[in-house]
């Protein structure tokens, strides 16, 4: 359809209707248009060409549109704007009536208030103001219906427009963006920096009209500059420090007279860290109003802060002065210091003119204070002087002349001042002060003549006018010497003399004289001064240092009189001093004396109290009695080794100076006096530990000082310890070994200790038993009269012989480790571990040094060296059962006691009987006749050969062709073993033999032919037997190694099932394994014969083949050998092929068959020899040669044992079916516990198992490298 002849139109009450435009795509119009802008139903119609196609009346109501509504903020104040809403419709029509809802934020989002609005009509608008709570930005939303208009408003309290542009500043905002200093110095420039800002925290950039005021003063445009964003303006701070405190910089905008900003500005005197605003009064120290010229002077002030408070920091002194001003050209200069507090002070000399005169401070040209000050001539005491002699002669009179003077040294004519003349205690020497005249005007010197009689002393001239006061001394003396320079007074009441032992007869006394002017002042010169007792002068030596001192040196007479000692300066007695004589203790004439000692030495025993007596006397050697010494003057001193130095105190007994002391430890102890400092009578006391009386004489004898010699490191067990003993006492003299009573005793034994004595000392030999226990550390005392005196260390051990050629081992420890189970004739095996005196194992080969001996017999067992530090051997066990001890030894070839050993070790071994396979077996024949008696014998012995009569031997005998059992019996023990006879009908039986001891079964199964007599004649045949040994839960391997005629000394070499397999399969002969790289074990009696025992035994004819023909030698003890028959050995292949040949049966030879010893390939070999009578028992095979080999059937029974084919005839196949008729197992082990079958896989079930199950314990002496019980 095309729209072009299609047209659309509005239709109404309207003048003006909107255009409309069609379009038909797909053939479908769509009318495009808008509504009219009246209120109203409208009519729009559809024609083509001229005609009305359609039309539509359409209802147009009026709606608030958002692209025609305004909503509109005005800013009043800072805290005030209106805002007005103007809703219309799409047309622009204001609409009135309806009720809009504003809602006012801040720039954080938060609510401030919400917004009513007023219908303005006349304005066409809704109208409303909003009071905020400071200026700034605010979102206005206003709600019509679904219709939300915004905008923002802003409070300010000044807006302003450049350009047509409308700016808000914010006086807050500006405010905390201003750059002004927080104070200004007085009289300094500085710089004002700030921006204005809007309520929005932006910069305005445009420049607005602004005015500032500084002090009055108003600076527009001009005066600033504007940079686009900040202005700039440099003012000046107030001159003076009275102008100090806050001024304002006040912005105005917009010519208004209200400031936008004002910044109040601090104006103060910047001194350090701290503004100083003012300073306080200048006020003057201890003044009455009055100063005088060229007076020291001074004056306090503070600095004061903004409050009027001093401040209290120590400001720089240098920025602070002090000045005088007034009419002088030159004024002295004034210093300012800080007392602390806030206070200064002004300190200085006043102007030397009298009148007035300013005093002031400040800081660089800035003055802070200032004060006036009116000066007078006024006496100065440090200005004016007084003039007498140094020295005035006794009853000499003297001149004193005065000046009076102002501070600034200037003479004060027309005064009256007065003197006085005060002594050492500053009185007046006659109670009276003297008026001085002026004697010469112009000269202002006053002067006056003294004229009392004044004695030796220093005197004071004191001068008094009005407050001042100056003095002056003299020094009276009846004599005055000169050094050639100048005069001093020696004073015999200031100079003075020390004496010492001036007093004490005999003795050396010195005399240090100090010389003193009349002032008191040393006479720093050197003089003539002599001195002594009587007339004696003995001259004095001048010290000549700071103490200006003289000394004299002497001896004080024996006189008995009272001497007078004089000072003499220029042969002038200056000092005396009248001496009593006395005697006092002297150290180098009193002596001591210990107990009864008539010389130095004394010896005692410690314990015993010595007494110690002073002998006293004085220096002229005259004795003292006791009475005339004061005890405490003189103590008595001790010192040894090890021991605090001791102080006796001295006491009168019995009419003697005496103290007691007990020396409390052996030592040589020093004893001497001590007086003043000075020891004397040196005196040594030795203290032993105890004393023996020999013939009278008391000898006395020291543990220290005696010696006990010869002790080595470490004495072997079994020594004899020869000592040397000498007993000494402190003093190291030998004491004589005649009658001393000498113990030696030591903690390994009460016996085997001598002791002989000598002149000079003892043979102490102490023999050390050769027991292992002893082992260790031992204390070996001596004792003299039960008290010991000497303790020393043994330390003991065994001692081995090493290697040959090597030193020998010394041995703290062994450890044996034996079996405690073995069978008759077997074979013990023990491990020795050697371990040295510090716990480690010796590596050295000491097995030459071990060996073990039966309880039973005195076989001597040697070990061999299997490395460190352990040894093995192989011991032979008895042929008797019972219970034994084996005792290791250590053989000690050094000892004193040639070849001697010590026991290291004894081990319980019980020995017990056990079935011996090799020397048990059945004898009976395979071939018999009928309804003739033929024997059946069986042999139960141990490896000893010996008979075992416990055992339980059973025989059943079964018809082959009818599967009945003919016959079930046992056999008893008779003298040559269990037998019986038995006699059959014709026919062929299996004879079924079993044998069970203890825990030990074995069954034979012998093919027995009975004949009738009348058949042909018989042929002597080989024996085939079928034997099968066997032990459930036991594997192969263990069994080879168990009866191994060459078994290895390393269990590790025994053979395991697997690798014999090997061997079967192929149908090889069993190779022998590798001798062992190391040493082996000693022979075992199991599996091969032992060299030292075995072949002792063994019967001389045997002894060939035992060398000739090794692998037929006999196993165990007593056993007899036969020839081998030269058979080459059949492997286990050869006897599974021949047991199970297709169509052949074997059958026992009519000969006398033995099943020898296992060769070294593990196989069985034949031994026959000819008929004689019965047929003879042979021995049971080892259990290699039943091979279990692995069979092609789920079970096994005794017809599946690969036995021998008879020689020269062909082997019948003997079917391996079950046996219906063989005895049940509490048939053949009545009483015995069945153990649970294994699984049918190549091994015994209890189902189809053609031989009972039964229950091996193996001896328990194999070693701990072999199964243990719990493995089998």
């Amino acid at each position: 359809v095309s729209a072009g002849p299609l047209t659309a139109v509005w239709g109404g009450a309207l003048g003006s209707y909107p255009t409309t435009s069609l379009s038909c795509p797909s053939g479908v119009c769509t009318i495009t248009t808008a509504a009219p802008s009246s209120e109203g139903y409208h009519t729009l119609t559809l024609a083509l060409g001229g005609t009305v196609l359609s039309s539509l009346s359409v209802p147009v109501v009026p709606q608030v549109a958002a692209e025609t509504s305004t909503v509109t903020a005005t800013t009043l104040s800072d805290t005030l704007f209106s805002l007005a809403v103007t809703p219309s419709d799409l047309c622009g029509t204001y609409m009135g009536g309806l009720s809009p809802i504003g809602v006012v934020r801040n720039t954080s989002g938060a609510v401030v208030g919400q917004v009513t609005f007023s219908e303005v009509g006349l304005a066409s608008e809704y109208y409303s103001s909003v009071s905020v709570s400071g200026e700034g930005v605010y979102d206005v939303t206003v709600s019509i219906g679904e219709v939300v208009l915004s905008t923002s408003a802003y409070a300010s309290g000044c807006v302003s427009e450049v350009d047509g542009v409308t700016y808000y500043p914010s006086a807050l905002e500006t405010l905390a963006a201003m750059s002004v200093p927080s104070h200004i110095d007085i009289g300094s420039p500085f710089s004002v920096v700030f921006s204005l800002l809007d309520v929005a925290g932006d910069i305005i950039t445009a420049q607005l009209s602004m005015t500032l005021e500084w002090q009055g003063v108003t600076y527009s445009s001009q005066d600033y500059v504007f940079d686009g964003s900040a202005y700039h303006l440099s003012l000046t701070a107030p001159l003076s420090l009275s102008d100090s405190g806050t001024h304002y910089v006040s912005i105005f905008l917009d010519g208004s007279a209200t400031s936008f900003v004002s910044v109040p500005l601090d104006a103060a005197v910047e001194l350090g860290s701290s503004w100083v605003y003012g300073c306080s009064q200048l006020t003057p120290f201890e003044s009455d109003g009055v100063f005088g010229t060229c007076l020291p002077m001074e004056y306090s002030f503070s600095l004061l802060d903004k409050d009027s408070a001093p401040i209290e920091e120590d400001l720089p002194d240098a920025s602070i002065d002090g000045a005088w001003s007034g009419p002088l050209a030159q004024y002295p200069s004034v210093t300012v210091s800080y007392m602390g507090d806030g206070e200064y002070v002004l300190a200085g000399i006043s102007p030397s003119d009298a009148g007035t005169h300013t005093l002031s401070v400040s800081v660089g040209s800035l003055w802070f204070q200032s004060t006036t000050v009116t000066l007078e001539q006024l006496v100065s005491a440090d200005e004016c002087t007084i003039l007498i002699p140094q020295y005035v002669l006794t009853g000499d009179t003297f001149t004193v002349d005065v000046t009076v003077r102002d501070g600034c040294g200037t003479l004060i004519p027309g005064l009256s001042p007065v003197i006085s003349v005060l002594d050492s205690y500053s009185d007046p020497v006659d109670g009276s002060l003297y008026p001085l005249e002026l004697a010469d005007p112009s000269a202002g010197v006053y002067s006056h003549t003294v004229t009392a009689a004044l004695g030796e002393g220093v005197y004071t001239v004191r001068a008094v006018q009005g407050d001042a006061v100056w003095e002056g001394t003299t020094m009276v003396a009846a004599m005055v010497v000169s050094d050639g320079d100048r005069y001093y007074s020696v004073s015999a009441i200031h100079s003075s003399v020390v004496y010492t032992n001036h007093t004490h007869r005999g003795e050396a006394y010195s005399a240090t004289i100090t010389l003193r002017e009349v002032s008191g002042a040393l006479v720093p010169v050197p003089l003539t001064v002599t001195g002594g007792y009587g007339d004696a002068d003995t001259p004095a030596l001048w010290t000549g240092d700071v103490s200006c001192t003289y000394t004299i040196e002497g001896v004080v007479p024996c006189s008995e009189y009272t001497p007078t000692h004089h000072i003499r300066v220029d042969g002038v007695s200056v000092l005396s001093d009248a001496v009593s004589l006395v005697s006092v203790v002297s150290a180098a004439e009193s002596t001591l004396r210990l107990s009864d000692s008539s010389t130095s030495l004394l010896h005692s025993v410690v314990g015993d109290s010595v007494t110690i007596t002073l002998n006293p006397s004085d220096s002229c050697g005259d004795d003292m009695g006791a009475s005339d010494v004061d005890p405490s003057a003189v103590s008595i001193g001790v010192e040894a080794d090890g021991l605090v130095p001791q102080t006796l105190s001295l006491g009168i007994v019995d009419g003697s100076l005496s103290c007691e002391f007990t020396p409390t430890i052996e030592g040589v102890y020093s004893v001497y006096g001590e007086l003043e400092g000075d020891t004397f009578g040196q005196s040594t006391l030795y203290a032993n530990t105890l004393s023996v009386s020999q013939n009278g004489v008391v000898s006395y004898i020291s543990k220290d000082a005696s010696t006990l010699s010869g002790v080595p490191p470490l004495v072997g067990l079994g020594d004899s310890l020869p000592l040397s003993l000498s007993l000494c006492d402190m003093a190291g003299g030998q004491v004589s070994g005649e009658g001393v009573p000498v113990s030696v005793s030591w903690t390994g034994s009460d016996t085997g200790v001598t002791i002989t004595p000598s002149d000079s000392s003892f043979e102490v030999d102490v023999s050390v038993p050769a027991d292992m226990s002893l082992v260790g550390s031992h204390l070996l005392s001596v004792s003299v009269a039960d008290t010991p005196i000497l303790h020393t260390s043994l330390s003991l051990a065994a001692r081995a012989a090493g290697a040959a050629g090597s030193d020998p081992v010394w041995v703290g420890s062994v450890a044996v480790d034996m079996e405690t189970k073995v069978q008759t004739c077997g074979s013990l095996h023990s491990s020795v571990s050697v371990y040295g005196t510090t716990g480690s194992a010796v590596t050295a080969d000491v097995s030459a040094a071990v060996y073990s001996v039966w309880s039973s017999s005195d076989d001597v067992y040697e070990y061999t060296f299997s490395g460190n530090g352990a040894c093995e051997s192989a011991l032979d066990s008895p042929d008797t059962a019972g219970v034994y001890t084996v005792t290791t030894y250590l053989q000690d070839s050094l000892s004193a006691s040639e070849g001697s050993a010590v026991s290291v070790g004894s081990n319980t071994v019980s020995v017990h009987q056990a079935i011996s396979l090799s020397n048990s077996g059945v004898d009976v024949t395979s071939a018999a006749t009928q309804s003739e008696p033929f024997t059946l014998g069986v042999t139960v012995c141990d490896a000893c050969q010996t008979p075992m009569p416990g055992a339980v031997v059973t025989y059943r005998v079964t018809d082959v062709a009818t599967g009945q059992i003919v016959e079930l019996n046992g056999l008893t023990m008779g003298e040559g073993g269990y037998s019986g006879d038995l006699s059959l009908p014709s026919g062929q039986y299996d004879l079924r033999t079993t044998v069970t001891e203890g825990s030990v079964h074995f069954a034979v199964i012998t093919d027995l032919t009975v004949s009738d007599p009348s058949s042909v004649p018989k042929v002597l045949l080989g024996l085939g037997l079928g034997v099968l040994v066997f032990t459930v839960g036991v594997g192969l391997s263990w069994a080879i190694r168990h009866y191994r005629q060459d078994r290895p000394s390393r269990v590790k070499q025994a053979r395991t099932l697997p690798e014999l397999r090997k061997y079967m399969d192929r149908g090889d002969p069993i190779p022998t394994p590798a001798p062992s790289s190391k040493r082996p074990l000693r022979p075992r009696v199991r599996g091969t014969v032992s060299p030292s025992k075995s072949q002792r035994n063994i019967h001389p004819s045997l002894a060939a083949a035992l060398t000739t023909n090794r692998s037929h030698a006999p196993v165990g003890r007593n056993k007899s050998a036969v020839p081998g028959l030269g058979v080459k050995p059949v492997s286990l292949g050869d006897l599974t092929k021949r047991g199970h040949a297709q169509g052949l049966v074997a059958r026992p030879p009519q000969a006398r068959a033995s099943l020898g010893p296992v060769t070294s390939g593990a196989v069985t070999q034949l031994q026959s020899t000819p008929p004689v009578g019965h047929l003879p028992a042979f021995t049971l095979p080892a259990i290699p040669t039943n091979g279990f080999a692995p069979l092609p059937v789920q079970s096994m029974h005794a017809k599946m044992v690969p036995i021998m084919a008879p020689i020269g005839r062909a082997a019948v196949p003997s079917p391996p079916t079950h046996d219906p008729h063989r005895l049940s197992f509490s048939e053949v082990m009545p009483g015995a516990a069945r153990r649970a079958s294994i699984s049918s896989r190549g091994s015994l079930s209890r189902r189809n198992s053609e031989l009972p199950a039964f229950e091996l314990r193996p001896s328990a002496h194999y070693s701990d490298s072999e199964p243990s019980d719990a493995e089998f």
